[in-house]
C-alpha cells in the first residue's frame, strides 16, 4: 500500500521535505512493482536509488543539525548508519545469491519501516527541536 505524504511528516525545512517526498515517491514505485509481481525486476533499481540517495540526502540532513547536539540528532546519525548497512548488506546478498521474494519483501519492509520510524518520527522530532 502506498504511503502518502501528509503535513505530519514535514520537518519544516523545505529542501529536506522535498528530499523526503522523493524517498516516498521511489518507495511507492517499488511498492507498486511488488504488488504487480515486478518486485524482482525492480529491486536492483530501487536499491541503487536508495543507496545513492543516502549518499546525497544524509550529509545534507546531518549538516543542517551539525551544531545541534541533541539526542534526536544523535539517534538520527545512528539510524542513518544502520539503514546504509542494511542496504549494503542486501545489495551484497543479491550480488552473490541472486534475488528471491525474500529480498524483495525485506527491502519493502525495511523501506516502509524507515519512512514510518525515521522520516516521520526521528527527523520530525529532530527538526522540531531545532525550530
Amino acid at each position: 500500500m502506498p504511503i502518502e505524504w501528509n503535513e505530519g511528516m514535514s520537518t519544516g525545512i523545505d529542501d529536506i521535505d522535498i528530499e523526503h517526498k522523493e524517498w516516498l515517491r521511489r518507495y511507492n514505485e517499488f511498492d507498486d512493482a511488488v504488488i504487480n509481481n515486478h518486485g524482482s525486476k525492480m529491486i536492483a533499481v530501487a536499491l541503487r536509488f536508495f543507496k545513492q540517495y543516502t549518499e546525497f540526502h544524509f550529509p545534507n540532513e546531518e549538516t543542517r543539525v551539525s551544531n545541534y547536539l541533541s539526542l534526536a540528532a544523535q539517534r538520527n546519525r545512528e539510524e542513518h548508519v544502520l539503514i546504509c548497512n542494511k542496504i549494503a548488506e542486501l545489495q551484497s546478498r543479491i550480488g552473490s545469491e541472486g534475488t528471491s521474494i525474500v529480498e524483495v519483501m525485506e527491502l519493502k519492509i525495511e523501506m516502509e519501516e524507515w519512512i514510518v520510524k525515521h522520516i516521520c518520527k526521528t527527523d520530525v522530532e529532530m527538526f522540531s527541536e531545532k525550530n
